[in-house]
């Protein structure tokens, strides 16, 4: 698998702010058969995450255990992200590399790669990772 995931802060509260990942499973010869892009507000408190998908986009042949998806486009509401859509994480930060441990039982490790650059008034490092 690879992809990049990203946290960008709220300008007023470094506990919240928006997040995307894009992702891809590849088969043995690197080529992709499935990916995903997703995104929406995060929130955190002590090691939890919680992630509410706003956007969602996704689709593939099968993969290992799971079976072909077709395609599937989401474009939520806030209200309705907020209400059905969040999903809680564990978090483990281990030198660079992140750990997220979904509700499902999956997880994904990713390294961090930079800090981008931040945002006019805002000094506050914003981060970026890849698995």
């Amino acid at each position: 698998m690879d992809g990049r995931i990203s946290f960008r802060l709220a300008v007023d509260d470094e506990t919240a702010g928006e997040w995307l990942v894009l992702f891809f499973v590849t088969d043995g010869s690197g080529n992709p058969i499935r990916g995903s892009a997703e995104g929406g507000n995060w929130s955190r408190e002590a090691n939890s995450l919680m992630l509410t998908h706003t956007y969602h986009l996704s689709a593939g042949e099968p993969a290992g255990p799971l079976p072909a998806a077709p395609l599937r486009l989401a474009l939520r509401s806030a209200a309705e992200a907020w209400a059905n859509h969040r999903e809680p994480c564990e978090v483990l930060v281990t030198g660079g590399e992140l750990t997220l441990f979904f509700p499902s039982g999956n997880s994904m490790t990713f390294e961090r790669l930079e800090a981008l650059g931040s945002s006019e008034g805002d000094d506050r490092p914003q981060g970026t990772a890849q698995r």
